[in-house]
């Protein structure tokens, strides 16, 4: 699945084709939609109408395209979330599998997860705040992902629905396997998992497997709901 389309609206781009594919989405759930390519106060009302519809409120439902809302808009009224151009820039190639512990943010990782964060926060625009490092086993919450290398929990305190979305997609054309994790099972935060790490643990390589199937790293084996982006070294690891 590509992200074209829903990058540039979530971008606002004032005017364009991605736009009115959306607004006759909402036009046709909701009437009352004008389809004129400007993503402004009237579309934003329809599509935060749309997330309502959803079961979301609150920051959730502030009319600002997330992937998981976007992507149930695309499938419900069948369009392709696809456009020429560009897709949303990833992590060239594979960073160099050194493993010297580092700190990232106050937590121990490798040097490899490291390099990682770094593109990944190039991508965001900003610093990630990290709650749980690598290499740190006895966590029981965590089921063991954290006791090998790779494997990062990151705060999303105070970020939006739309934000933390962000984020994941960031974290994922870094190279990692990332997913917003929610109440009631978690608090919110994201986990992530360096693709290709050579030290991981089991746990860890279990959520790979489940990466590489389109899951959602969990123990019940959902599907992951908007798989993409990553970038082209990942393939050998599926």
């Amino acid at each position: 699945m590509s992200y074209a389309i829903f990058e540039e609206v979530y971008q606002d781009a004032p005017v364009s084709h991605s736009v009115r594919v959306v607004q006759a989405a909402l036009n046709e759930a909701f009437g009352k939609v004008t389809v004129d390519g400007d993503f402004g106060p009237k579309t934003k009302a329809g599509y935060a109408k749309w997330q309502r519809k959803l079961g979301y409120s609150g920051d959730d439902a502030n009319g600002v395209p997330g992937v998981t809302s976007f992507s149930r808009l695309a499938a419900r009224y069948v369009f392709e979330m696809r456009r020429s151009g560009s897709k949303p820039k990833t992590a060239g190639a594979e960073p160099a599998h050194e493993y010297d512990r580092v700190y990232h943010g106050g937590r121990v990782v490798n040097t490899r997860t490291h390099v990682m964060l770094l593109a990944a926060e190039k991508f965001f625009g900003d610093t990630f705040t990290l709650t749980q490092g690598s290499y740190n086993a006895g966590v029981r919450a965590s089921a063991g992902t954290h006791d090998g290398g790779g494997v990062v929990d990151i705060s999303t305190a105070g970020m939006s629905a739309s934000t933390r979305k962000r984020a994941e997609q960031c974290l994922r054309r870094a190279g990692f396997a990332a997913w917003v994790r929610t109440p009631p099972a978690f608090s919110y935060h994201i986990h992530a998992v360096a693709i290709g790490d050579r030290e991981m643990s089991s746990g860890a390589r279990s959520q790979i497997a489940q990466w590489a199937d389109d899951r959602n790293g969990l123990a019940n084996h959902g599907p992951d709901p908007a798989p993409d982006p990553y970038p082209a070294w990942t393939a050998k690891y599926k």
